[in-house]
C-alpha cells in the first residue's frame, strides 16, 4: 500500500533539504508540477510543506489534506516524531525518511553558518557557533531525534554523501521505499542543488578541515552512529587526505 504521508526528516547541515526536493519530485511525477501552495495548511492557516508539531490532531489534519488531493504529500521536519506517527507507520499510513551526516561535517558546517548568521549557526540566546566544540551539544541532541525517527518501521535512511554525490541512486531509493516508479536520472536532473542552502558540497569535510586528534576525540564519543549511519560512502568521495 502506498503511504498517504512521507515525512523525510533531516539532522540539520546533512543535506536534507535536497533529500526533500528528491522526494518530493519523486512523488509528483515527470508531468506534475509542484502545488506553489504547499502540501497542506498548518495549524495557522498557511499552506507549508514544512511540520513542527506531529500532535494527534496535526497528523489527522495532514493525512486528511493527502486524502483531499488524492495523492501522497511529502513533508519535510526537524522535529521528533510521536506517538501518533509511530502508530500510523505501523498501519502504512505513513512513510519516514531519516537523513543524517558525519557529526564532525554537521559541526563544520554550523562553524560556516554562525559566520553567515544563519539559524543552525546558533547554539543559544545571543551566541553563535564560533568552533565545532559550540555544536557539540545541540548536534548530540540531534542525534537522539534521529535515532527516534530511525527506529520507526520501514524508515528508510540515508547520509549526506549519498544524496549529494549519488542523486540518481538516491531517487531511486527513495522511489523504491515510496513504491513510485519514476526515472532517476530525469528527477536528479530536475532538482537544482542549490537548495542545501550554505553547504560547501563537500564530502567528509573533516578530513581536510579537522585536526586529527580533534576528529579522533568526536569518534570515540560518536563512532557508534558513524559506523551505523554514516559510513555508506560513494566512490571517489573518499579520495581525499587528511590535514
Amino acid at each position: 500500500m502506498r503511504p498517504l504521508v512521507y515525512i523525510c526528516y533531516g539532522m540539520p547541515k546533512s543535506g536534507s533539504t535536497l533529500a526533500f526536493q528528491l522526494s518530493r519530485a519523486v512523488a509528483l511525477g515527470r508531468w506534475q508540477k509542484p502545488d506553489p501552495r504547499g502540501e497542506f495548511t498548518d495549524h495557522t492557516g498557511t499552506p507549508s510543506a514544512f511540520c513542527r508539531d506531529w500532535s494527534a490532531p496535526e497528523l489527522r489534519r495532514i493525512l486528511d489534506a493527502a486524502e483531499d488531493r488524492r495523492r501522497m504529500l511529502v513533508i519535510k521536519t526537524h522535529s521528533g516524531p510521536s506517538a501518533a506517527v509511530r502508530e500510523a507507520a505501523k498501519s502504512g499510513l505513513v512513510r519516514v525518511q531519516a537523513v543524517c551526516r558525519d557529526p564532525r561535517d554537521i559541526a563544520l558546517s554550523m562553524v560556516d553558518m554562525g559566520r553567515s548568521g544563519g539559524a543552525w549557526g546558533r547554539v543559544g540566546k545571543g551566541k553563535t557557533v564560533a568552533g565545532p566544540e559550540d555544536a557539540r551539544v545541540r548536534i548530540a541532541g540531534q542525534i537522539q531525534t534521529f535515532h527516534e525517527w530511525a527506529s520507526m518501521p520501514g524508515v528508510l535512511t540515508l547520509n549526506y554523501e549519498r544524496v549529494a554525490f549519488d542523486m540518481k541512486g538516491t531517487v531511486a531509493r527513495i522511489a523504491g521505499h515510496m513504491g513510485v516508479r519514476c526515472w532517476p536520472w530525469w528527477v536528479s536532473r530536475s532538482v537544482k542543488r542549490g537548495v542545501t542552502h550554505f553547504n560547501k558540497g563537500k564530502p567528509l569535510r573533516h578530513h581536510s578541515e579537522m585536526a586529527a586528534s580533534s576528529a579522533a576525540e568526536w569518534q570515540e564519543q560518536f563512532g557508534e552512529f558513524i559506523s551505523s549511519y554514516c559510513s555508506d560512502i560513494p566512490a571517489g568521495c573518499l579520495e581525499r587526505g587528511r590535514r
